[in-house]
């Protein structure tokens, strides 16, 4: 062997022995942190545990009674001011300006509207508007039909509002509109007169969707049929 052989063999050597000792050195470490934490199982691991765990239960309780809370308080502030606003509209509904002012007054002073910049408590009789109530709207759904024929006799009228019976058209209606009879099949609601308007097709080409409440708005009832008293 060789002079540079034998140190190179002596420095593998040192390498391992160096690389054992490191070993070594690390074991002794993690078994003297392991003796530090084993023995505390009990205690300082479990209760550092139980801490971490109790701390974030109560952060996560808190987040969510803020959360609530917030929630809560939104939906109070939304609902109050809905009020305010309906009483301030029906109290300026009066006629009479000295009227709307003194009901405007009367809502701050019983503290049912807030006025914080007194900006009720500072307007002037006369420059308080009149706010007249909303008239009642008809809010009933629109109401449409397929017209699936027109005759100009009852009887051929009829004989129509059998034939479409027969295919499964339970409810077929004459209505008298512009001098014609004409064959109409209520539906429940625009999308169900689109779904039906195809069947329909099939026995008149020329059938079509109508809105009732338009195409005939004051219906009489008539001797088997009713007669649209506007057109």
């Amino acid at each position: 062997m060789t002079m540079v052989e034998f140190e190179k063999e002596l420095l593998s050597v040192k390498l391992r022995i160096a690389k054992l000792e490191l070993e070594t050195l690390e074991q002794a470490k993690e078994k003297r942190q392991l003796e530090n934490v084993v023995p505390s199982r009990n205690g300082k691991i479990w209760s550092s545990q139980v801490g971490v765990a109790v701390v974030g239960g109560i952060g996560t309780l808190l987040l969510a009674l803020g959360n609530n809370f917030w929630q809560f308080y939104t939906s109070s502030e939304i609902e109050k001011t809905r009020l305010e606003s309906e009483l301030i509209l029906r109290a300026v509904e009066s006629p009479d300006a000295t009227e709307r002012k003194d009901r405007l007054t009367f809502l701050v002073e019983a503290g049912l509207v807030r006025d914080k910049d007194e900006k009720i408590a500072s307007l002037k009789p006369g420059s308080v508007p009149q706010i007249e109530a909303a008239s009642t709207i008809d809010a009933s759904p629109p109401r449409f039909a397929l017209v699936v024929g027109g005759n100009r006799d009852l009887e051929a009228a009829q004989n129509e509002q059998i034939e479409f019976q027969s295919v499964g058209f339970k409810d077929v209606i004459i209505y008298f509109r512009r001098n014609t009879y004409r064959t109409v099949v209520p539906v429940f609601g625009l999308e169900d007169a689109r779904a039906q308007l195809p069947k329909a097709q099939k026995l008149r080409t020329d059938s079509y969707i109508v809105n009732l409440s338009n195409w005939c708005p004051d219906a009489v009832d008539q001797d088997g049929f009713l007669a649209c008293v506007a057109l």
